[in-house]
């Protein structure tokens, strides 16, 4: 069946002309108010900071382009193309939906391996409807362009035309005992319903349970289910040494990929020195 389905997208891209790279300002740096926009954004455009945050530690490029929705009202799509940091690694995006007012009403993201091909983006009609869609592609080396997603614009939201390919997961957290008095607490309890291929952040507290002063120097935090995800990112600790009974937070970002089992997956850490 995704053999089928994967010739059915590449045929619908290389046969149809309408096709096409947006039209619109190419800009060398997004507002630098960026963060603060997304924060007062529309039910549910917050949740894409942690993406946005990393999107602006990583070299990219941005555009800003029209786009009409389906009941011909006129939106505006920033997108924020981040370049993969390594060979192989991922290339990404991020795409936010402004209405007339230029207030960020909606948001998408994808990520790729470099394995399969270079990220991009188009403008393509996809449904035949007369009104084109925005679409994540993959530029495949040497071989045809392939649609990965597309969004039409409906009630001022982004709307699938095509089925996202997210899997939703059961997120719970588990503290950790390390070195032998350490202990790392998660700040989030219970169950979350998170997605793949989704970025995001846990508070994490490090405390000294011990009776003795530890040191943090040269430690670093890590994943331990090593198969799960690949992309885990840490803040560096302010400490370098833990009195008994002191903590120090860091906040630890997380990305998980569909291959999940169960669905289910438990976060929780452990330290190793470098």
């Amino acid at each position: 069946m995704k053999i089928v389905m994967t010739i059915s997208i590449v045929l619908v891209l290389t046969s149809c002309t309408t096709a096409r790279h947006p039209k619109g300002q190419e800009l060398c740096d997004p507002d630098q108010d960026l963060q603060s926009q997304v924060t007062k954004g529309d039910e549910g455009v917050a949740d894409s900071l942690p993406e946005l945050k990393h999107a602006e530690e990583q070299p990219y490029t941005t555009k800003e382009f029209e786009l009409q929705s389906a009941d011909r009202q006129h939106f505006r799509v920033l997108v924020l193309n981040v370049f993969p940091i390594s060979l192989p690694g991922h290339g990404f995006a991020l795409a936010y939906l402004k209405d007339h007012h230029g207030k960020i009403v909606d948001w998408k993201s994808r990520w790729l391996g470099t394995y399969q091909g270079m990220l991009d983006f188009r403008l393509l009609d996809v449904n035949h409807d007369g009104i084109e869609e925005f679409c994540f592609v993959c530029k495949p080396f040497e071989q045809p362009d392939q649609l990965l997603s597309a969004y039409r614009v409906r009630n001022g939201r982004f709307e699938a035309v095509i089925a996202e390919d997210r899997v939703p997961f059961d997120a719970t957290f588990q503290n950790t005992i390390v070195d032998p008095n350490i202990a790392i607490e998660p700040q989030l309890t219970g169950h979350y319903g998170w997605e793949s291929y989704k970025m995001y952040e846990v508070p994490v507290k490090i405390i000294n349970r011990g009776n003795a002063a530890v040191t943090l120097r040269d430690t670093q935090l890590w994943k331990v289910d090593e198969d799960a995800e690949f992309y885990c990112h840490f803040k560096a600790l302010d400490k370098e040494t833990l009195q008994p009974g002191e903590a120090v937070e860091t906040t630890v970002t997380i990305m998980l990929t569909p291959q999940i089992n169960d669905q289910k997956f438990k976060f929780k850490l452990k330290t190793f020195k470098y």
